[in-house]
């Protein structure tokens, strides 16, 4: 009996853990499209990776173009996708961007521009 004690306690533990885990990202995945310069987005549940491909003109003048930067989910549902775009974490003095995007079906985001954004370039990715 002391035997199956421990074993329940750990089978219950391990259930509990697999049920506190977050619901699986539905745009994870890679991303490609154009947003002022391609761009690639890889999304890994609440984490990814902004990659622009900008060229040497661009990035002669925006230094900050030419980086790959870290993104934090912070919304994703059905209708919406949020993400921050981590910039300074790239290179100091690149801007912090955050994005909000639609989904225009299961394969398209388009941004959201919100009175007062600061993005105010067209953007559209679809799913690779």
């Amino acid at each position: 009996m002391d035997f199956i004690r421990p074993v329940l306690l750990t089978v219950a533990f391990l259930g509990g853990s697999a049920l506190a885990q977050e619901a699986s990202n539905q745009y994870e995945g890679n991303w490609s499209g154009d947003c002022g310069v391609p761009v690639d987005l890889e999304i890994h549940g609440q984490a990814g990776k902004w990659t622009p491909h900008a060229n040497k003109g661009i990035t002669k003048n925006n230094p900050c173009a030419a980086y790959a930067k870290p993104v934090a989910v912070q919304t994703a549902t059905a209708e919406r996708l949020v993400i921050s775009v981590n910039g300074s974490a790239a290179l100091q003095g690149c801007a912090d961007v955050k994005m909000a995007f639609r989904a225009s079906d299961a394969t398209h985001l388009e941004i959201v521009r919100a009175p007062g954004a600061t993005v105010n370039y067209e953007c559209i990715l679809s799913r690779r």
